[in-house]
């Protein structure tokens, strides 16, 4: 149903051009044409803006639980700003590590980008879906927040640049200067922890309803590829389940790794696999190794060991639920932290051949596979996409929220510790300074991720 990432960039790259030229059309071609106008669009170089009055009486609506929202807006403060020193320690201990990392595994300047179909991490219909969503949570509850507050909403509306990359509701600028600091604080943390909150909603989803129906089809490990020319080729395929090599169960990859450790180039390994398309059993297969140092000539110790030529996976649904499959404690922060970067592991959108691995049971199974899979898939990625743009929202860097957030709580313990005036040369110069100072240092960081392995 997905697809490949080069598929993706082509057709995001496509629709860019399209986009543009239109853009180009509309506003450049004839630059006194009112017709766009006239439906709320304007633009910005290449960017284009639709904005709208609709949608303000809703948000007053749901502003009327003034004492909620105040309460809410306290959470959210002190969860984003908690959530900003952790990213910014993250930033600076990774600063360090980037040294370790060799020039080829550096990230490259696209994954900057958290556009669908340029960023090659982020599945086009997928992280659109994602983007879409997360953008609405933030902004409206930013919206609802200048309204609790009893500041003015002049308009709402959504920024384009092919997809939607943004959406923004836009208060009195004059109202907003004036607010009290705790208000305005309140505002600017309102979006970035709705997305964490959504994020959190969308991960329990996913799976505690779309993955807790989900067992693996058999035990072992997946096959997700066969590389041509190698000795599987033409033996084996991707979907297969390799459960057992030479007698040894393969129920995990350090099973398969520990079998194929104890193999030679040239002998012929019998394996018991299982293939849900030929049937509910499984069935017996063998092949002659080749020679490791043949594919691997700058490995230590790859010549003579036994080579079979596919790349597995473990069929085991514990990667889905970081919780419940931790043992105790200690264990939780590193499943978490694998269950978010799944992009990075090709594990996330779960997809054909991975999907051949399981079988979905309960009501769930009477979907049709493709539908179970689009959904759970766009679960996961609403939760990662909302996690991304929560998490960089709260970076203590101007023109980010946390910025903005940032610079307010500044303001109040500078005035609680001694600093009373707020005039240019007095607490507001020193804030600025920190503020200025912080941002760079946040860039910095960011940047040096893709610099820093080129230079060691």
């Amino acid at each position: 149903m997905a697809m490949n990432d080069t598929e993706g960039f082509l057709l995001g790259g496509l629709v860019t051009v399209i986009f543009l030229a239109l853009l180009i059309y509309l506003f450049y071609k004839h630059p006194r044409s009112k017709r766009m106008e006239a439906l709320g669009f304007t633009h910005w170089g290449p960017f284009l803006f639709w904005k709208t009055k609709r949608g303000r009486d809703f948000l007053a609506r749901l502003a009327t639980k003034e004492r909620f929202w105040r309460w809410y807006g306290t959470v959210a403060i002190v969860a984003c700003l908690g959530a900003a020193f952790v990213i910014t320690g993250l930033l600076l201990w990774q600063s360090v590590l980037v040294m370790e990392v060799p020039a080829e595994s550096a990230p490259t300047p696209q994954m900057v980008l958290g556009l669908p179909g340029l960023n090659p991490l982020i599945p086009l219909w997928y992280g659109i879906f994602g983007l879409v969503v997360a953008i609405v949570v933030h902004e409206f509850a930013h919206g609802i927040l200048t309204l609790a507050a009893k500041m003015k909403v002049k308009t709402m509306g959504i920024v384009f640049l092919v997809v939607p990359i943004g959406a923004f509701v836009e208060p009195d600028e004059e109202e907003l200067g004036r607010a009290e600091r705790r208000a305005r604080m309140r505002m600017y943390a309102a979006g970035p922890a709705t997305n964490m909150g959504f994020a959190l909603i969308f991960a329990v989803i996913f799976s505690m309803v779309f993955m807790a129906a989900v067992q693996p089809a058999h035990a072992g490990v997946g096959i997700t590829r066969v590389d041509p020319g190698t000795p599987a080729y033409g033996t084996m395929e991707a979907g297969m389940i390799l459960v057992s090599l030479n007698g040894t169960e393969t129920a995990t990859s350090n099973d398969f790794k520990e079998a194929m450790n104890a193999t030679r180039a040239g002998q012929r390994v019998n394996m018991t696999v299982y293939q849900r398309e030929q049937g509910t059993e499984p069935y017996n297969i063998s092949v002659v190794l080749g020679d490791r140092g043949n594919y691997y000539p700058n490995e230590d110790g790859a010549s003579g060991k036994g080579y079979l030529g596919v790349i597995s996976t473990t069929t085991s649904t514990d990667i889905y639920h970081p919780l419940s499959a931790s043992k105790d404690i200690s264990e939780v922060p590193s499943r978490v932290l694998v269950y978010i970067f799944l992009p990075m592991a090709h594990l996330s959108p779960i997809q054909d051949p991975t999907t051949d691995f399981y079988a979905v049971q309960g009501p769930l199974a009477a979907l049709p596979p493709d539908v179970f899979w689009v959904l759970a898939n766009a679960c996961y990625w609403a939760f990662w996409i909302n996690l991304m743009v929560g998490l960089t929202n709260v970076m203590p860097a101007v023109p980010l929220d946390g910025g903005f957030l940032f610079r307010d709580w500044l303001d109040i313990v500078l005035e609680k510790v001694g600093y009373k005036e707020r005039v240019k040369g007095g607490r507001q110069l020193l804030i600025d300074k920190i503020v200025t100072g912080l941002s760079l240092l946040i860039l910095f960081l960011i940047l040096w991720q893709f610099i820093g392995p080129r230079l060691f």
